[in-house]
C-alpha cells in the first residue's frame, strides 16, 4: 500500500520546539486564540505558527517549509491558496523525461451518491510501438487494461469517484508517432513530438473531470522532496501543500492555515 507524509524539515525539528512550525515569520506577527469572526478572542505576538492557527499578519512575508517523504517516487507537491495552485514542485527535470508517457483519467459526475463516472476506453498508437505498459491506480481485479494488438493498442473499463487512474506507456521512440484515445466520456488526438514538459488535458466536464497526457521520468525518481515556500498577501487565505505520488496517491496536510488583514476581515 502506497502511504505519504508530510512533516517539518529536518532544520526545523533540530532546533527549539517554539521555531519547529510549518510557517515561520522574522518580525513578530499576530496570532488569533480563536476565530475573531465568532466574538471576542485574545491575540498573541509570535513568530511561528502550526497548522490552524489563525494570523495577521499584516505586510510581514510567510515562509511556508515542508518536507515530503513518500514509499514511491513523488509526482509532484503543490501549495494551494484557497483552491489556487500558486506553486508547483517537481522532483524531475525536464532532461529526465522520455520514452514514459502517462494516460491518466480523473473525476466524478457530481458530488453525492452516484457521482462514479465509468470510463470506457481504448487507444491507439501509430508511428510507434508500445514496448511495454502498466496500469495506474487500477485497484479492482475485475477492472483491467487490455492489449488489443501487440504493441499498438489498448483498451481499459474503470470507475473514478472523484479519483484517477491510468496507463503508464514504455515507447520504442520517445518523440514519434501520434497518439489516438476514444473513450465514452472525452476523446482526442496528439503528436507525441508535442508532449514536452507540460501536460495536456482534455476537459470532460463533470466534477474535475479530464483525460491528460503527460511524460514521466522512465525509472523511479525521488521519495522525498521538501518544499520552501514564501509569499506576501494583504486578505484572508488558506494556505496548505498537498502531494501526489507516482501511483495516484494524494496528500493533503491535516488542515489549513488561515490569514486575515489588519482589520480581522
Amino acid at each position: 500500500m502506497e502511504r505519504l507524509s508530510l512533516r517539518r524539515t529536518r532544520s526545523e525539528r533540530s532546533v527549539p520546539r517554539r521555531r519547529r512550525c510549518l510557517l515561520c515569520w522574522i518580525p513578530p506577527v499576530t496570532r488569533f486564540s480563536d476565530d475573531p469572526q465568532l466574538g471576542p478572542t485574545q491575540e498573541r505576538t509570535v513568530r511561528d505558527a502550526l497548522m490552524g492557527d489563525i494570523m495577521r499578519p499584516g505586510s510581514v512575508p510567510m515562509r511556508l517549509t515542508a518536507e515530503v517523504i513518500g514509499t514511491a517516487p513523488i509526482e509532484r507537491i503543490d501549495v494551494l491558496h484557497g483552491a489556487r495552485v500558486v506553486q508547483a514542485v517537481q522532483p524531475y527535470e525536464a532532461s529526465d523525461l522520455g520514452r514514459r508517457v502517462r494516460v491518466l483519467w480523473q473525476g466524478a459526475e457530481y458530488r453525492g451518491r452516484g457521482r462514479e463516472t465509468n470510463w470506457q476506453g481504448r487507444l491507439k498508437l501509430s508511428g510507434n510501438r508500445i514496448a511495454r505498459f502498466a496500469p495506474v491506480n487500477f485497484l479492482n481485479p475485475e477492472r483491467k487494461v487490455q492489449e488489443t494488438t501487440p504493441g499498438t493498442a489498448l483498451e481499459w473499463n474503470s470507475v473514478t469517484t472523484g479519483n484517477m487512474a491510468g496507463i503508464d506507456l514504455w515507447l520504442d521512440d520517445a518523440w514519434r508517432g501520434a497518439l489516438t484515445i476514444d473513450s465514452n466520456i472525452v476523446s482526442g488526438k496528439l503528436e507525441l513530438a508535442r508532449l514536452r514538459g507540460e501536460k495536456i488535458i482534455f476537459d470532460a466536464g463533470g466534477l474535475g473531470r479530464q483525460l491528460s497526457v503527460y511524460r514521466l521520468p522512465e525509472a523511479d525518481w525521488s521519495r522525498r522532496v521538501v518544499l520552501d515556500h514564501q509569499v506576501t498577501f494583504p486578505g484572508r487565505i488558506r494556505a496548505a501543500p498537498t502531494a501526489q505520488q507516482m501511483y495516484g496517491l494524494d496528500r493533503w496536510s491535516a488542515s489549513h492555515v488561515r490569514f486575515r488583514n489588519p482589520s480581522g476581515r
